[in-house]
C-alpha cells in the first residue's frame, strides 16, 4: 500500500454495498478517500470533472443508465482517464463478461464476496497491490469466497 492512502471510486447502484464497502475501506485504513458513484454515468461526469481524480476504480458491472461495460470502454478510449486502474467488482461471473472487461483493459476481475470478511479480505488485497508494476501476466480473474 502507498504511504499515503488512495483515492478510491466506488461505482455501483446497489446500496447495501455501497454501505459494506465504505464500511470495509474505513476498517481497513481511514486515510482512504472514498467517492460513491450509482452507475457508470455518474462516474463517468465525476472522471471528467476533476478534483478528486481517484488512483483505484471499483466498477459493477449491471447498473441502470450507463453500465460498467459501458464505463469502462469510455474510459479506455479517453486519453486523459485511460491509465487509472480499473478493479471490476460485481456479482457477474459470467464468461462473457469476464472476457469482455479482459479484452476492454480491466486491471482485475472480482466476483463480490457472499460473506463480510471475504469481502473485507477482497478489499484489503486490492488496496495492497502496486498496481503501477502489476503484470499483465497475473492472474485476471481473482476469487476471495
Amino acid at each position: 500500500m502507498q504511504d499515503k492512502g488512495y483515492c478510491i471510486f466506488y461505482t455501483d447502484d446497489d446500496v447495501d454495498d455501497q454501505l459494506i464497502f465504505k464500511e470495509v475501506v474505513a476498517e481497513i485504513d481511514k486515510s482512504h478517500d472514498l467517492y460513491i458513484q450509482n452507475d457508470g454515468q455518474e462516474l463517468l461526469d465525476r472522471l471528467q470533472n476533476p478534483p478528486p481524480k481517484p488512483q483505484l476504480v471499483f466498477l459493477d458491472l449491471n447498473m441502470p443508465r450507463k453500465n460498467g461495460i459501458q464505463a469502462l470502454k469510455e474510459i479506455r478510449q479517453s486519453e486523459k482517464l485511460k491509465d487509472i486502474t480499473v478493479i471490476i467488482f460485481t456479482t457477474s461471473d459470467d464468461n462473457a463478461s469476464i472476457e469482455i472487461t479482459k479484452d476492454l483493459g480491466a486491471s482485475v476481475f472480482i466476483t463480490k464476496p457472499s460473506f463480510f470478511h471475504s469481502f473485507k479480505k477482497a478489499i484489503a488485497h486490492c488496496l495492497s497491490t502496486d498496481w503501477q508494476s502489476k503484470s499483465t501476466d497475473n492472474q485476471f480473474v481473482l476469487s476471495f469466497n
